[in-house]
């Protein structure tokens, strides 16, 4: 089971990676590490989506998002 599941992990953080790389590539990010952030990233949709099953009260999905948006502006390149 933890071999299957980190399989899982290990292929959703190749993709968001690949989408990280893009994205400096064009130009649209600044120079970060890829797998880093991906990692972060699909950590934080975990912990988030847990969080959420656990106490659905705790937070409204409307500030998350307005939360990760300024964050994702920050390595938003200029």
């Amino acid at each position: 089971m933890r071999e299957r599941l980190a399989a899982v992990m290990a292929r959703r953080r190749q993709l968001v990676r690949g989408w990280i790389e893009e994205g400096m590539a064009s130009g649209e990010l600044v120079a970060i590490p890829a797998n880093a952030l991906a990692s972060i990233l699909l950590a934080l949709t975990d912990g988030l989506m847990l969080h959420g099953a656990l106490d659905p009260a705790g937070f409204r999905w409307p500030n998350i998002r307005r939360a990760i948006d300024v964050v994702l502006e920050g390595i938003a390149a200029r």
